[in-house]
């Protein structure tokens, strides 16, 4: 009877650790599932209107996913695909301005449960430089431009531009002096163009940028500042690469407005750029082109007396780069910060 007395501990021990084993082992043998959300990215901007498709990549390797879950900012969303890839589209109407988190839950079979997280900013869709004047602005792959051209008469700090209007002044206007006007001197055309700035003017006596650091805010409102070659090749390297290539001033161009043989002169204003045919104004004062092309200016020097801009013309779809004397009128458009 003693010997059985001391075998039962014995017996209880072993029982024991075969149970912590199987229980380790399977423990082991169970992978937890994965997700990754694909898009958006921490840190992307979010322009207030967009909807948003939310792109969740989830799998188990060891079974199946059970259940996927989607919160912003802690309010659960549903979502309707069976299987990964799994999308949602977030409708930012109503959304305030400002940082979102976006958090999704995935549970396998076994109920074991992995989450990821980004934090994504919504901003404004409309810019309003110091004069008042507001601008709708639009994404294109990782860049915000604004939609339309500018047309102000001050910069960010209050400080005017000379407005220069007969073509005596401008012929004497050089390389270095900042000034603006409207195409004929009409103020309906800067309404609907928006304004033809000197390079002087645009860069505020900022340095040029060959690079796209953000750096040049110049004529921009504060947030934005003027794009660069490199900026600028970037968005025509990103038309190119998504449906676009050899007709990316083409889907730069406005539906309507441009000078057309055969009806091919206009746009199809792909994403919203809506290029308008504002023309420009050359360093003796002459005027011209209006209907025909638009030309903008960059932040990108060539030599002490000409600068880089960006061309698009009604005769073909592309995006010409070319250099001209810094006292030409052109036009700008900002991009974001």
């Amino acid at each position: 009877m003693k010997k059985y007395s001391v075998l039962i501990p014995v017996y209880l021990f072993i029982i024991s650790l075969l149970t912590l084993f199987y229980s380790c082992e399977n423990e082991i043998e169970n992978i937890k599932p994965t997700c990754f959300i694909v898009s958006p990215v921490t840190g992307e901007e979010i322009i207030k209107g967009e909807v948003l498709t939310i792109t969740i990549n989830a799998n188990d390797e060891d079974g199946i996913i059970k259940e996927v879950h989607l919160y912003i900012d802690d309010v659960e969303f549903f979502v309707s695909n069976t299987s990964s890839p799994y999308t949602f589209e977030w409708y930012t109407c109503d959304i305030s301005i400002g940082e979102h988190k976006i958090e999704v839950e995935v549970i396998d079979d076994k109920d074991y449960m992995t989450d990821e997280n980004v934090i994504v900013t919504v901003i404004d869709s409309v810019v309003t430089d110091f004069d008042g004047n507001e601008y709708t602005i639009v994404k294109i792959g990782e860049q915000i431009w604004l939609a339309e051209n500018l047309k102000t008469t001050h910069y960010a700090n209050g400080i005017a531009i000379s407005l220069v209007e007969s073509t005596e002044m401008w012929d004497n206007v050089s390389n270095a002096d900042k000034a603006y006007c409207y195409y004929n001197n009409s103020s309906a055309n800067g309404n609907t163009y928006g304004g033809l700035y000197t390079w002087a003017a645009v860069m505020n006596n900022d340095a040029n940028s060959n690079v796209n650091l953000g750096d040049v805010q110049g004529i921009c409102p504060d947030g934005w500042h003027v794009p660069s070659e490199t900026e600028w090749n970037e968005l025509i390297d990103y038309l190119s690469a998504n449906g676009f290539f050899g007709v990316e001033g083409k889907a730069l161009k406005s539906l309507s407005g441009w000078y057309s043989e055969e009806n091919n002169g206009n746009g199809t204003d792909n994403y919203g750029f809506k290029a308008l045919p504002a023309a420009w104004r050359n360093g003796f004062g002459t005027f011209g082109d209006l209907g025909y092309k638009t030309q903008f200016w960059t932040a990108s020097e060539f030599d002490n007396s000409q600068a880089w801009y960006r061309m698009i013309a009604y005769y073909n779809s592309y995006v010409y780069s070319y250099y001209r004397t810094k006292d030409c009128g052109m036009s700008i458009r900002c991009l974001k910060d």
